[in-house]
């Protein structure tokens, strides 16, 4: 009897123990618990008195948290973390967010013993486009990031250097390497676009086929050669984030420029698009356009410094 009795009370223990546990872990917070996205998005409007951009719920030091992009000013975009104390909602962060991007993805994460909030921004300026991975620490405010730029949207073709710091950290690097390697904002491009050949690809094309213009056009006197690769798809459609800044037309063309980017033509007679002119950056873009004859255009910032471009016999000079 008095083995059973022993047997008894050690299972009763082992029930009071493991209830007590469960308690515990039922009672911790969760980003989940009691909260929806309608929720965190009233409680933002009702904080500062505007819609936000983009919600989302997260955890902060166990704490319920909500990301949120907000338009306190016009042409201004703030992401800003709340989080619960006493069921009131107090700002812990707000971070100044420039060229007015979208947030694609945004959470709170512990790497070792630091948090950090992670955010996901897209989006284009008249330069081109652009897609930067961020890991901002809390509370004192250390940015680490890995950025993306590319001439449309999805198509970030080019990585910035990683920063020495964040090289060094291989927890917050192999962090950001796995959300860009899982990111679904990256355009995968089919063998198909990869061909140098696809008109999507007319300006690696053009720079391919006119690799050295920039720099015969500063050292020497005179004409040289430029190619014109031609096009059947409508390129004129092809510039997203440019708007038309020039357009010229006659008998047998049409010509125009983009705000910060390419110059382009349509020729009537072969109903093809071509392509002019690629400026080195955005920065050293040729505005202007005119036609000097029916087959000749001078292209110009400033007309005291053209270039005389001959679109039958594919020559351009640099008259200063």
């Amino acid at each position: 009897m008095g083995k059973e009795l022993d047997i008894i009370l050690i299972s009763l223990l082992f029930f009071f123990i493991s209830g007590s546990e469960n308690i515990k872990s039922a009672e911790r917070p969760s980003a989940s618990l009691n909260i929806t996205y309608k929720v965190a998005k009233q409680i933002v409007e009702n904080k500062y008195e505007c819609e936000p951009d983009t919600v989302f719920i997260s955890n902060l030091s166990l704490k319920r948290a909500i990301i949120a992009v907000i338009n306190p000013e016009p042409l201004r975009e703030k992401l800003i973390i709340l989080t619960e104390f006493a069921n009131n909602w107090q700002e812990e962060i707000c971070i100044d967010l420039l060229d007015l991007p979208k947030i694609e993805d945004a959470e709170i994460v512990k790497l070792g013993n630091v948090e950090y909030v992670y955010y996901c921004a897209t989006g284009c300026t008249k330069g081109g486009c652009f897609a930067d991975f961020n890991l901002v620490s809390i509370p004192k405010m250390e940015e680490y990031s890995i950025d993306f730029l590319g001439e449309n949207i999805g198509e970030y073709d080019e990585m910035s250097q990683i920063d020495p710091n964040l090289k060094n950290n291989k927890k917050l690097l192999g962090y950001l390497e796995k959300k860009v390697t899982l990111s679904k904002i990256f355009h995968k491009k089919s063998a198909a676009e990869l061909d140098i050949n696809y008109f999507k690809n007319y300006k690696k094309k053009w720079r391919i086929k006119n690799s050295h213009i920039y720099s015969l056009l500063t050292s020497i006197k005179g004409t040289c050669e430029i190619v014109f690769p031609h096009y059947t798809a409508d390129l004129f459609n092809t510039v997203k984030h440019g708007d038309i800044w020039d357009k010229i037309e006659n008998s047998k063309y049409i010509i125009i420029s983009f705000y910060k980017d390419n110059i382009i033509g349509y020729d009537k007679i072969k109903k093809s698009y071509f392509v002019i002119w690629v400026p080195e950056d955005p920065y050293s873009w040729l505005p202007n356009v005119k036609f000097v004859s029916d087959n000749i255009i001078k292209m110009f910032e400033s007309e005291d410094d053209p270039y005389i471009v001959d679109l039958e016999k594919n020559t351009i000079s640099h008259e200063n």
